[in-house]
Order: structure tokens, then sequence, then C-alpha cells
């Protein structure tokens, strides 16, 4: 019996994105955890205009491309859902500015013809949108879940294998998001090693 290796590759990094956000839906719902609105919001955006890259860049609307659809829908719930938790305490003068600056760059996107420079503007884009959890991460490393950041860089190598097709507009997104990811995997670990986890209230205070 032959297998498609790319179609079950691309499951189960589609799999992968939804055991991830599932936990980090309810936490965040709880509130043990607090998303950074503008972060979660502007990967929506990006990670949708890579999925629509990859489907008219040659790579076909194959099972590979699932994982940036999925991954992009849910962040914005994820937003979404921050936001209605109070996740403004969270945003900062700066992180005003690069909302409004990757807000802005966006439209360059649309205007851009070619997929080639589309997928590269979307990936300078994306690392600008990560530059606020990358501040909240360092200055409160208890306050996201590392592993979501663990779990959604596995998902983006599956998603890499899983391709039917390797260009530059094909692999350079999902690659980018195994290196942010893993950037704010160790700043996690870094910081976690350094503070200490805030004490939980006790009954009465």
């Amino acid at each position: 019996m032959a297998y498609d290796i790319p179609l079950i590759l691309g499951i189960t990094a589609t799999a992968v994105a939804f055991v991830s956000y599932a936990p980090y839906l309810w936490q965040t719902f709880q509130g043990s955890i607090r998303p950074h609105i503008f972060s979660w919001f502007l990967w929506g955006i990006l990670t949708l205009i890579g999925f629509a890259a990859q489907v008219y860049g040659e790579g076909g609307m194959s099972a590979a491309t699932w994982t940036l659809g999925a991954s992009g829908l849910i962040s914005f719930f994820i937003a979404g859902l921050a936001l209605y938790k109070g996740g403004k305490r969270d945003i900062s003068k700066s992180d005003w500015y690069i909302f409004f600056a990757v807000l802005s760059a966006i439209p360059l996107w649309v205007i851009t013809e070619s997929p080639f420079w589309s997928v590269i503007l979307i990936t300078v884009i994306d690392a600008a949108a990560f530059v606020p959890t990358f501040r909240k991460g360092w200055q409160k490393p208890f306050d996201d879940a590392l592993y979501v950041f663990i779990l959604s860089a596995l998902k983006y190598v599956i998603a890499l294998f899983a391709l039917s097709n390797y260009t530059v507009v094909t692999v350079l997104f999902p690659a980018s998001l195994v290196v942010t990811n893993g950037i704010m995997i160790g700043i996690l670990l870094i910081r976690r090693k350094m503070v200490a986890m805030p004490r939980a209230p006790e009954m009465g205070e």
C-alpha cells in the first residue's frame, strides 16, 4: 500500500495546531495566562496571507497549507479572547508603534503582485509582530504558556516536510515561524530560571 507522506504530515501538523491551541484557549479564558492581543491579531492576518501565498505560489491547496489556514483562524480567536479577558493592560506605548507599523506595511502585500515579494514582506512583518510578545515574555515569563510555542515550532517543522513543492515562496514563511517560535522558547526558558514564579494568592488574601 502506497502512503501519501506529505498528506499524512500535513494532517499531523494541523492536528498539532489544534492540540496545542485547545488548552491555550482554555487557560486564556480562565485567566491563568495572558496572550498579547496585538501579536495574536497580527499573526492571524499574516498567517492567512502566508496561507494565500502558498496556495497561489505553486504550493497548491495541499495538506501543508491547512496548518497555516487553521493557525490563522485560531490566532484571531485567541486575540479576541485575550481582549475579552482584559488583555489591554499588557499593551505598552512601544507596542502601539509596532502595531501600527505592521498594519501600515500590510497594504504593501495587497499591491505586490509577486508571491515572492509577498512572502518576503510578511516574513519581515511577522518577525516585527513577535516583538510585543518577546517583550512581554522577557518581563513576565510566567504569563504565557511555553508549550504552545514548542508545539507551534513543531507543527511548522512538520508542515515544511509536508510541502509538495519546495520554493522560496512555500518554504520561507513557515521556516521563519520555526525560528521566531524558537526564540520565544529560549526567552521563556532563560527568564524562568532568572525570575521566581509569582506566588498564587491564598484564600482570604
